[in-house]
């Protein structure tokens, strides 16, 4: 009986290709049976580049933060060169933790404060960030010549003013006047 499980062995072990034939036996102390716990997100077979960091995983040791605090370094310095894409391109790879709600932004010089206490602003902006969302009845208050009143938040004092918007016949720009 003892050499009928052998032959059937031999049987079988004629159809397992090789690699299989080929493993060490299984060890039955535990001195000889290691079994990896170490959890990382790097294959030391992938293919590597010039440019790429050292990278340990290892229990203990090197978390890696170094490796993540070169890499924002990289990202934080842009060159001359990554600038004038940008803005040749129109985009920016600058990011804000907020969005800006504020859609026109105006510093104020001498020449915007007059005695009549009006601000003058560039019709082309005005029609496409305000006018042009606002329903037929309010862009006709705006055109025609009561004004809408709109808020205008001072980033100066911090303050929310209400102010008239209209539109000027003469030259054809907008006009926030009052508060």
């Amino acid at each position: 009986m003892i050499q009928d499980q052998q032959k059937l062995t031999q049987d079988l072990l004629s159809l397992i290709p090789n690699v299989v034939r080929e493993m060490p036996p299984i060890s039955a102390s535990e001195t000889d049976c290691l079994v990896s716990t170490t959890l990382c997100l790097y294959d030391p077979t992938w293919p590597k580049s010039s440019d790429d960091t050292e990278i340990y995983c290892g229990p203990g040791g090197n978390t890696g933060t170094e490796e993540k605090d070169n890499s924002l370094m990289k990202l934080k310095l842009l060159s001359n060169e990554g600038r004038q894409e940008e803005e040749q391109y129109g985009v920016s790879t600058e990011l804000t933790l907020f969005t800006d709600p504020w859609t026109i932004k105006k510093k104020l010089t001498i020449s915007d404060r007059s005695r009549q206490n009006c601000l003058l602003l560039n019709p082309r902006t005005v029609h496409s960030h305000i006018v042009r969302y606002l329903p037929e009845v309010n862009q006709k208050m705006v055109h025609e010549g009561s004004g809408l009143t709109v808020d205008v938040y001072d980033h100066n004092t911090h303050t929310t003013h209400q102010m008239l918007l209209t539109k000027l016949t003469k030259g054809g720009s907008y006009v926030l006047s009052g508060g």
